[in-house]
């Protein structure tokens, strides 16, 4: 009995990793007050390299940013998705971009209305623009 036993074991362990499997969530702030997951959210862009890589689930509202020239002028196609996270009292709030996972989705067809609550998970990541540090969720997804 302890060798069936000891063999199933081995077996479910084998073929355990042949399962393609989500990657886990690293940092949850949707399970987090408004208040604490504002205030983690200002941490990890205060302490990114902590963050880097990890499996980040966040919730809040869906907001978009039209991205602009050096003039000013809106550059037509480029639009920024983030979710918004606002303090309890809504006096403060902080965003974080993401860029979604399925290419595929077309704007504003394909995305809740701007305001709307969602919640996504994605891997943290850092990029530059314009000599600026910006931070986000890359591969996202609406969860």
């Amino acid at each position: 009995m302890k060798r069936i036993f000891a063999l199933l074991l081995v077996l479910c362990t084998l073929f355990a990793g042949c399962a393609e499997k989500a990657p886990s969530v690293e940092v949850n702030l949707s399970k987090m007050s408004s208040t604490v997951a504002y205030a983690q959210l200002t941490a990890m862009k205060i302490a990114p390299q902590e963050y880097f890589g990890k499996q980040v689930s966040i919730r809040g509202q869906f907001a978009t940013y039209q991205a602009s020239d050096a003039a000013g002028n809106p550059v037509p196609g480029q639009v920024y998705f983030a979710c918004l996270i606002s303090d309890v009292t809504a006096c403060c709030s902080q965003d974080l971009e993401f860029v979604p996972a399925d290419g595929s989705l077309s704007y504003p067809e394909d995305y809740p209305a701007v305001g709307s609550l969602i919640a996504i998970t994605g891997e943290f990541q850092s990029y530059e623009e314009a000599g600026l540090t910006y931070y986000r969720l890359v591969n996202a997804k609406f969860t």
